[in-house]
């Protein structure tokens, strides 16, 4: 969780600048976030799972 946590850091970092008046970085910003929430949710309920069978 840890890497996912510095991985969106280091992606929203060049935005930080000019993310108020940007709207395209904005939506980039939302959608990588989005993306990455979306594979971890994946990747936590495939290892539970995994778990479950076990």
């Amino acid at each position: 969780m840890y890497l996912v946590v510095t991985i969106v850091t280091f992606v929203i970092y060049p935005f930080n600048l000019n993310i108020y008046n940007d709207v395209e970085s904005i939506l980039y910003v939302v959608g990588i976030v989005a993306f990455v929430v979306y594979i971890s949710i994946i990747l936590l309920v495939k290892s539970t799972i995994n778990e479950c069978k076990e």
